[in-house]
């Protein structure tokens, strides 16, 4: 429970800020800016569905966490999901170091502004 009362006023945060922002805050205060892989500048949607993958896979390891505290309904398999996750990540990261998995996936790219 505590960590999803953490991280969720961070996420609503992230997804509202990113569209204003064009990307995610701690993107700005490292002067990094969000294009698409075009060139050209990405669009508010677009940095917003960046946010929401980014954002996504933490949310639904807390929302896991919370379901495997349910007494009745435990979620047993957070256990062996989580480190999938972290693997995969991991295995994404050694495949393309030059581009996270939210900007595969939403075909941005981070740059020098």
């Amino acid at each position: 429970a505590a960590a999803f009362s953490a991280l969720l006023p961070a996420a609503i945060l992230g997804l509202l800020l990113a569209p204003i922002m064009r990307g995610a805050p701690l993107l700005a205060l490292f002067d990094i800016a969000v294009q698409s892989v075009e060139g050209e500048p990405a669009s508010r949607l677009r940095c917003f569905l960046r946010a929401a993958v980014t954002w996504g896979a933490l949310l639904l390891l807390a929302l896991l966490q919370l379901a495997s505290l349910h007494p009745r309904q435990p979620f047993p398999g957070l256990g062996v999901l989580a480190p999938l996750m972290v693997a995969a990540a991991a295995a994404v990261i050694l495949a393309r170091p030059d581009r996270g998995l939210p900007d595969l996936v939403v075909r941005t790219r981070l740059v020098p502004r």
